[in-house]
């Protein structure tokens, strides 16, 4: 972000001017950041531990990459393996 910018609560930046739309990851794309099958993220969503996905259309979902990555940064850390 440059100077002046603000992050709003969906990951899209608001330049004071206009607002730049959120990026949206597509389920494949969430998976393979999460390192895991889509089918466990959406059981993480069912249980409610995951960013719930948002309508792109009547056949598609989509994520806001900003909760995701607030997601991948909350997870905790694990001390050094030997």
């Amino acid at each position: 972000m440059e100077p002046g910018q603000q992050a709003n609560s969906t990951g899209g930046i608001n330049t004071g001017h206009l607002e730049i739309s959120p990026r949206l990851l597509s389920p494949r794309a969430v998976a393979a950041r999460t390192s895991t099958s889509f089918r466990t993220v959406q059981r993480w969503v069912r249980e409610g531990s995951f960013p719930s996905p948002v309508a792109i259309g009547a056949q598609r979902i989509g994520f806001y990459e900003a909760e995701v990555n607030a997601w991948l940064e909350a997870l905790p850390r694990v001390k050094a393996v030997a």
